[in-house]
């Protein structure tokens, strides 16, 4: 039973450097490929084509999972990131999506003075705007600040 556990945790644990190793490339989970990432997944999908396993954790919704919880770390990371300089500043950029719906983005450049003077942005997600006017497009901003101190607070 502890072997399986630990071949289990040593699956996830590569499905998420994977999903970490492609998020970093802004690579896709698609194409094909004939090498693996490592032995844990060539015996995982050796398993899974020998029909000797029928749960695999490769499926969309698990990725779509995987996913969303790297993301939502990242998202905390950059926060809290952001929460300890001194100085910063906020862009945004408005442009319709495909739908044309008009979305801004939020990115936060700071800068970190320790152990020198180095500038960073991170890119913190989009919202929809209905209107395009100052008072609006600030608004738009402040909720999101606030939705991502909450989101800090309580990890959700």
């Amino acid at each position: 039973m502890e072997a399986e556990k630990k071949r289990w945790r040593d699956v996830l644990k590569c499905l998420f450097s994977i999903t970490l190793s492609l998020a970093t490339r802004n690579l896709a989970f698609r194409g094909s490929s004939q090498t693996e990432f490592d032995s844990v997944t060539e015996r995982h999908v050796a398993k899974i084509k020998d029909e000797a396993s029928r749960t695999h954790y490769l499926g969309q919704q698990t990725q779509n999972e995987i996913i969303e919880i790297v993301s939502s770390q990242t998202v905390r990371t950059f926060v809290a990131k952001i929460q300890e300089v001194k100085y910063y500043a906020i862009i945004l950029a408005c442009t319709p999506d495909i739908s044309h719906k008009e979305q801004m983005s939020l990115v936060v450049r700071i800068v970190e003075l320790v152990p020198r003077p180095d500038i960073k942005e991170y890119f913190l997600g989009y919202m929809n705007v209905v209107e395009t006017t100052g008072l609006n497009l600030s608004n738009v901003v402040l909720e999101k600040l606030r939705e991502l101190r909450r989101f800090q607070r309580t990890g959700l």
